[in-house]
């Protein structure tokens, strides 16, 4: 089932076992592409793209983008947001990273999204 597969998924995230987490992430998307889980997939495929070593910044951006722009109105849209900003910005797109931080900050304010991208732009963004 779709959940079985996205707590496999998640089980390797935990444990930082990052290449099973990528495989069984891609399985949920590409089984059930309008799933339940399938958002959070994405988020978390981003997440590992990112995090892994050596990190793949332009597939963490890719699924983070298919978060916001698949999936407006979902719960994980502020937390992505807020990530893909941060990936810019380590990309060397600074403007564009600043922008997305400030529309975090500004529109998710009373969220911890917001209060964790105006913290980055306080203390990272500089251009």
């Amino acid at each position: 089932s779709e959940k079985l597969l996205y707590d496999s998924a998640h089980e390797h995230i935990r444990t930082r076992q990052y290449d099973l987490a990528i495989d069984g992430l891609t399985d949920v998307i590409k089984q059930f592409p309008d799933g339940t889980y399938t958002p959070n997939a994405y988020y978390w495929l981003g997440q590992v793209q990112a995090a892994k070593t050596p990190p793949d910044y332009e597939k963490a951006r890719q699924a983070l983008v298919q978060v916001i722009n698949g999936f407006p109105d979902h719960s994980k849209v502020p937390d992505a947001t807020f990530k893909l900003g941060k990936i810019y910005h380590v990309m060397g797109d600074c403007q564009r990273g600043k922008d997305l931080l400030s529309q975090v900050a500004r529109d998710y304010r009373d969220k911890t999204a917001g209060t964790l991208a105006q913290r980055y732009l306080d203390n990272n963004i500089d251009c």
